[in-house]
This record gives C-alpha cells, structure tokens and sequence, in this order.
C-alpha cells in the first residue's frame, strides 16, 4: 500500500505491484551466500534511485535514468514511486549517433559524449538525436497520464524532469550515469 486518495465514501486505496525476475534474485542471493552473509531484503534500484535523489522531496518528480543500453521513467510523488516504466535506448544509442555524425570512431564518441562538449544546444552542431527524442518524448507522455495538482516551482535537480501542473512543463534536462552525472539544458 502507498496511500489512500479522495475523501469520505469515496476514498481508494493506492497499491503498488512490484515483480522481479526470481533468476535475478537468485543470483544476488548467491552473491550474498558466496562471501557468508545473509540476505533479509532485496531493493529494487527503482526505489534506491528515489531514495536516494528525491527522499521526501514534495512535489511530483520524474526521474530519468539513462542506462547503456536502456532508460527508466519513474514517477514519484512525496518520495513514493508511482509509475516506472523502461524505455529500450540509452547512452550507447547516444554513442552511435555522434559517431554517425561526426563519421569518428567508437571510442572518440564516447570521450566526445563524456565530455563538457554541448550537442544538444551548440549552433554549429547540427546533430540530432533521435534517442533523446524518444527518451523525452516518452517522459512527457509519462508525465501527462498523472493528474498534477499545482506544485510551487522549483529548480529541477539533475536527472530529474519536475512537472509543475502543467502539460508542457517538462523541460530538456537529462542526467547520464555512464560517465558521471552531467545536465543537458
């Protein structure tokens, strides 16, 4: 259970149904086993991510991880995950496109991608990237399927899209992990 919504009569309860593949925990049980420990509990990334970012922060946050091969959108609400969704692109999706572009190597668009170097808003880049295109575009429906009261505006942290009751207040603000945390704006 993560809370209750409406009042009186019409009072529902909000749950939460989280699933994990049983050979994923295996494997971390076999982990733990391996070096004499014991294993009472086992956390989603997900929830460490919010914990971890948001904590109790007020407000509706959507979160962005940027993964090698995949990105995840959770949605959370006072701290508490609401919606958690993967979208399958991320970092080296980036990689391929700065390599077509810039016709480098592989290893060059990596360093090029990690580095201060601005694609998204430099003039004389012209490159696109149809994957931050995707993961965005994917944020914003995210974000539109949840009914926002009005949230008083405050800056986003990085890696974190905050929608402030309005359609259109997702901004282009991405954090990567490959690399270390940076922001696109």
């Amino acid at each position: 259970m993560v809370g209750t919504r409406g009042e009186g009569e019409k009072q529902k309860l909000e749950v939460l149904a989280v699933a994990a593949l049983k050979k994923e925990v295996l494997r971390y049980q076999q982990y733990i086993e391996a070096v004499h420990l014991k294993l009472d509990f086992l956390e989603l990334e997900t929830f460490s991510m919010v914990r971890s970012l948001i904590g109790q922060e007020s407000g509706l946050v959507l979160l962005i991880d940027i993964g090698s091969r995949a990105t995840n959108l959770v949605l959370a609400e006072e701290g508490i995950v609401k919606v958690s969704r993967n979208v399958d692109t991320g970092g080296k999706d980036l990689t391929r496109t700065i390599m077509e572009s810039q016709s480098i190597a592989q290893d060059r668009a990596e360093a090029l991608k990690k580095s201060t170097k601005d694609f998204l808003n430099s003039p004389e880049s012209a490159t696109i990237f149809p994957s931050l295109n995707t993961i965005f575009g994917e944020a914003r429906a995210h974000a539109r399927q949840v009914t926002v009261k009005s949230i008083p505006r405050r800056p986003a942290g990085s890696g974190a899209f905050r929608r402030h009751g309005k359609s259109d207040g997702l901004g282009p603000v991405c954090s990567k992990r490959d690399g270390g945390a940076r922001t696109y704006r």
